[in-house]
């Protein structure tokens, strides 16, 4: 039975990060809801590699991209295909997510920049961790950003919409929060510029490529983007108020209400919750991560039907019935319930209860050839 694969990159969700940032009568569920979904998801942390090396290393993305290049080459070229042979062999992925925070956006990027890994990702959720590299005075150095942006294309449905798509918007979901802090470092952005560069990048090209939509799919899209809108508030009504103690140095923070700026175009959604200190950066792995499940993520993928991933034309979409019998078919309109990897697409391996399974069978096929 296939399953649906979270790649969970420094989320941070364990209950040590959340009692250090005085979040104590938290538990990690309550950052990542697992059990509102239908059929649970897996979620894979993603490992820094590097972690116990002597000297210890700088904290920063070096060792999520340590890791993305590992995975890469045991993957045959693909990060995904490494990652799910390496920590849940023998699966059949159905839809995968992305999720990232801080530093631990790296590995997002590495993946994105692969256009193989790329086409396979259903979501991508970037928690204040989305960046390019930038020259001496400011200047974007294009090849950083180049895999969000064309992700953030691809969710926008621009892509398809050039295709000539009757519905463009059945491909992926992109969601980036970002705060207002300063870059830690002179060769890298801020995630608030890196968001607004996504806009500067794309929102004319969207416009210009809309005019084909029908005007039926448009206001579809529209009531969908609202009714979103109405969760991700309602959610952040249910979290408030919170208070939160980290940072370098730690400092408290509360919050009576959260209202981000919200930019979206298809399905792609900016967040932007402003800020400039340790808990605001903190805020969003925790309590942004846990609205962004309910108001995004949880309702996609517990949706009654699946575009098919990384297709470039019309999208097969299956439908699950109410006998739960699944039929595909090419509608004009249907909900968007996430992208799935068509199965046999990845390599994943031999799950270790598979492997014992075979082993102890040729075992006693041995023993039977002695007797």
């Amino acid at each position: 039975m296939a399953t649906d694969v979270i790649l969970s990159a420094f989320a941070t969700p364990s209950q040590s990060n959340l009692n250090a940032a005085q979040l104590s009568n938290w538990k990690p569920s309550d950052v990542q809801p697992l059990d509102a979904f239908e059929n649970r998801p897996k979620v894979i942390d993603v490992p820094k590699t590097g972690d116990g090396v002597n000297p210890p290393e700088a904290w920063g993305g070096v060792p999520f991209r340590r890791t993305a290049d590992k995975m890469k080459q045991s993957g045959g070229g693909s990060i995904i295909q490494g990652m799910l042979r390496s920590y849940a062999a023998g699966i059949e992925p159905r839809r995968i997510c992305l999720i990232g925070f801080s530093a631990g956006n790296s590995f997002l990027s590495a993946v994105l920049s692969n256009p193989a890994d790329a086409e396979l990702i259903d979501t991508v959720i970037s928690l204040d961790g989305m960046t390019y590299a930038v020259l001496p005075g400011g200047k974007m150095i294009p090849e950083s950003f180049s895999g969000w942006v064309t992700f953030a294309r691809r969710a926008m449905g621009i892509d398809r919409m050039l295709a000539g798509i009757s519905n463009p918007y059945l491909g992926p979901m992109m969601v980036v929060a970002n705060t207002h802090i300063a870059p830690a470092a002179a060769t890298v952005s801020s995630t608030k510029a890196a968001s607004t560069a996504i806009w500067e990048q794309l929102d004319a090209e969207y416009w210009a490529s809309r005019g084909g939509v029908p005007e039926s799919v448009t206001t579809e899209l529209g009531r969908r983007q609202d009714e979103i809108k109405a969760r991700l508030a309602a959610a952040h009504d249910r979290l408030v108020p919170v208070s939160i103690n980290c940072g370098n140095p730690a400092s408290l923070k509360t919050w009576d209400s959260l209202r981000p700026a919200t930019g979206l175009l298809g399905s792609c959604w900016t967040l932007d919750y402003g800020g400039n200190a340790g808990p605001d950066h903190c805020m969003i792995a925790y309590v942004a991560q846990r609205a962004i499940f309910d108001a995004f993520l949880v309702p996609r993928w517990n949706a009654r039907s699946e575009a098919v991933a990384g297709l470039g034309g019309e999208p097969l979409v299956r439908m699950r019935s109410r006998l739960g019998q699944l039929d595909w078919m090419t509608p004009s309109e249907a909900q968007p319930g996430g992208g799935i990897v068509l199965p046999g697409s990845l390599n994943t391996g031999v799950s270790p209860l598979m492997a014992g399974v075979v082993g102890f069978a040729s075992f006693l096929a041995g023993y039977a050839l002695t007797r």
